[in-house]
């Protein structure tokens, strides 16, 4: 650059140099530029974060990102039981069935007579069997995110009694019908 005055060339002055910071020592670096700036500056990056995060917050809540998905599922448990012991009955046979009566899952229970299954929201019908039991059907309610516990007792099949028939000998004399008797009294025996 010339002086316009002179014509004379201008040298721009040396820079002195400046200590410079350590690269781990940032902490005074943006603690410094937010001290030296202007308090209405500082309000106002303030303000737009605190804007920002109220909108993205609101956002999140709306959208239900924050709470966890509904449960769908509840879950049945049974234990299964000799009625006369309550003594846990492994050797059952438990069908889970629809209300509409289709069969959704057939279990064994377990040693200590339990079964559990998870299923979708809804009526249910527990049907328990043993090859030397009685039968035995209870209706559940199955709610999302919760345990519907069942207690089936299974007894005994009665024994059949005997009936036992005594014969006895009984003489069964032939009474003449209303047609031979009235041969009879004409004569004609």
């Amino acid at each position: 650059m010339a002086n316009e005055e002179t014509g004379e060339v201008m040298l721009p002055e040396p820079v002195e140099a400046t200590p410079t910071q350590p690269l781990g020592d940032s902490g005074h670096s943006w603690l410094g530029v937010l001290l030296s700036a202007p308090l209405s500056r500082v309000q106002a990056v303030v303000g737009v974060l605190a804007g920002c995060l109220t909108i993205v917050g609101t956002l999140v809540g709306y959208t239900g990102l924050t709470r966890p998905p509904a449960p769908v599922q509840g879950e049945i448990v049974a234990h299964i039981q000799l009625g006369n012991t309550h003594k846990p009955l492994p050797g059952a046979t438990v069908e889970i069935l629809t209300a509409q009566d289709a069969i959704v899952t057939t279990l064994t229970p377990e040693l200590d007579g339990r079964v559990s299954r998870k299923l979708k929201e809804g009526r249910y019908r527990l049907r328990v069997t043993h090859p030397n039991l009685v039968p035995e059907s209870r209706t559940v309610e199955v709610h999302a995110g919760q345990q519907s516990t069942v207690r089936v007792a299974l007894v005994p099949r009665p024994t059949p009694r005997v009936v036992r028939t005594v014969a006895a000998a009984v003489k069964v004399e032939d009474e003449p019908g209303a047609f031979r008797k009235f041969f009879k009294n004409l004569g004609f025996d």
